[in-house]
């Protein structure tokens, strides 16, 4: 049984990969073709709709490279540091980060190439450009290797509410240690979250079960704000010569702070103040 949780778990994180190349493929094309679409006497990359949607798409893609580049390294650390406890704490936080990442990273594999069919207009719809394509092999990442509902079960139920809480309170400490004020209003939103469900859970055994996809997308945006925060300081820190790149990345991640990251809210208020599902019909 250990082995087959061993294989899944990998499985798991590769399938994340996957729902991030199909982010990365669709909002590549759809970013050359609306630079190349003229409409209204410019590129239609220039329009204000068009450009919060390429935006949107390099923000989340690149916030989710910068996640998946950390759960690769707490791997590594897992298997390699010398010191059995950082080891330990390793592993721990990749088994919190696997399933955030599978669910939201499919999920948004998917979300970016229908934004990108919306660049393309009614020729996306159709096979000639190749983004429909795109599309429907987006989809099925969300249902293999564990459907996106069962990983938002398992990261609250299984972990945060059971094994791994301290793991969880670590990785919100590590966070703030790295962001500070940046994250602080993030980080309380999550523990008054993990709180409220914590709370109901007490009362209801089924609570948690109807706001585990909440909970898990509200982490995946602190996550993903916690990337843009780092690629931002790196993109300071850097030296390099291509100054408009580096100045890229940090535009890019102050657009995902501002445009994305809100939307951690609605999710933080459902796990808080979400009603019982309604009783079934008669």
């Amino acid at each position: 049984l250990s082995a087959m949780f061993l294989m899944m778990n990998a499985a798991r994180l590769h399938v994340a990969l996957q729902g991030l190349g199909h982010a990365e493929i669709a909002t590549q094309n759809a970013r050359r073709y609306a630079a190349e679409r003229v409409q209204f006497g410019g590129a239609i990359d220039r329009h204000p709709a068009m450009r919060r949607t390429l935006l949107d798409g390099q923000a989340m893609v690149e916030g989710l490279r910068v996640l998946m580049y950390r759960a690769a390294m707490r791997l590594d650390e897992a298997e390699h540091l010398p010191d059995a406890a950082r080891r330990a704490a390793a592993a721990a936080e990749a088994s919190l980060l696997t399933p955030v990442l599978k669910a939201f990273g499919t999920a948004q594999g998917f979300a970016r190439a229908s934004a990108a069919l919306q660049v393309w207009g009614g020729y996306g719809y159709i096979a000639d450009y190749g983004i429909e394509q795109t599309l429907r092999d987006a989809r099925i990442a969300m249902i293999y290797e564990g459907t996106n509902e069962i990983q938002a079960i398992d990261l609250l139920q299984r972990k945060v509410l059971g094994r791994d809480a301290a793991a969880f309170e670590a990785l919100l400490q590590d966070l703030e240690r790295d962001a500070g004020a940046a994250l602080a209003g993030q980080v309380a939103a999550a523990r008054a979250a993990w709180a409220a469900v914590r709370s109901r859970a007490e009362a209801d055994p089924s609570a948690p079960l109807q706001v585990a996809d909440d909970f898990l997308a509200g982490v995946a945006h602190l996550l993903l704000a916690w990337a843009w925060q780092e690629m931002a300081r790196a993109a300071r820190r850097c030296n390099g010569d291509d100054k408009a790149w580096l100045a890229e990345r940090e535009a890019v991640a102050e657009h995902g702070t501002a445009w994305l990251l809100p939307q951690a809210d609605v999710h933080w208020r459902r796990v808080c103040e979400g009603m019982p599902l309604a009783p079934e019909a008669a």
